[in-house]
C-alpha cells in the first residue's frame, strides 16, 4: 500500500501539468522571422505579413472598424493544419482578432490576401480551447489565412 501512494501522487502531478509550448513558440517565431525577409509579403505597422493575392484596381469599398464585411477565408497553422473554412460568411470586424481588423481595414471589396498573423495579433499565449479542453488553435500559434473579402456593409 505504501508504494501506491507515491505512485499514485506522482501520476495526479504528471496529468495537471500543463503542456509546454515553448518548442510550437519558437517554431512560430522562427516561420515569422522567415516571412519577413520574403520580399512577396509586406508589413502592417504591427506586424501581419500580408501579400496581395488579387487585386482589384477599383476605387471599391474599405471597410472600418465598425463595418460588417462578407468573406471567405481558410485559416491555418504554420505547419499546414487547417482549423477552420468559411464561405460567405459576415463579421463585424470590431469583433475579429487584431490582425484581421488591421488587415480589412486595408482592403478593398473583390481583393484576395495571404495573411500571416503572429500570435500576439491571433489568440496569443492562451490559444483557443475547445469546450473539451483541447486546443482549437495552441498557444503561441502564427496563424495563416487567405482571405478574400466580398463585401462591405459601412455603418
Amino acid at each position: 500500500m505504501k508504494k501506491f501512494i507515491p505512485i499514485f501522487v506522482l501520476c495526479v502531478v504528471a496529468c495537471s501539468c500543463q503542456p509546454d509550448f515553448s518548442v510550437w513558440r519558437d517554431v512560430n517565431t522562427d516561420v515569422m522571422a522567415t516571412m519577413q525577409g520574403d520580399t512577396a509579403y509586406k508589413s502592417t505597422p504591427s506586424g501581419v505579413l500580408y501579400k496581395v493575392v488579387y487585386p482589384v484596381y477599383h476605387k471599391g469599398y474599405v471597410p472600418k472598424p465598425d463595418s460588417y464585411v462578407q468573406v471567405n477565408y481558410k485559416g491555418m497553422l504554420v505547419d499546414g493544419t487547417v482549423f477552420e473554412v468559411q464561405d460567405s460568411a459576415w463579421l463585424q470586424v470590431s469583433d475579429l482578432i487584431t490582425g484581421w481588423q488591421e488587415a480589412l481595414c486595408m482592403m478593398t471589396d473583390g481583393e484576395k490576401w495571404r495573411l500571416y498573423v503572429p500570435y500576439d495579433l491571433g489568440y496569443g499565449a492562451d490559444g483557443l480551447k475547445l469546450a473539451n479542453g483541447n486546443f482549437a488553435i495552441p498557444p503561441y500559434s502564427t496563424l495563416v489565412f487567405d482571405l478574400e473579402l466580398l463585401m462591405v456593409v459601412n455603418n
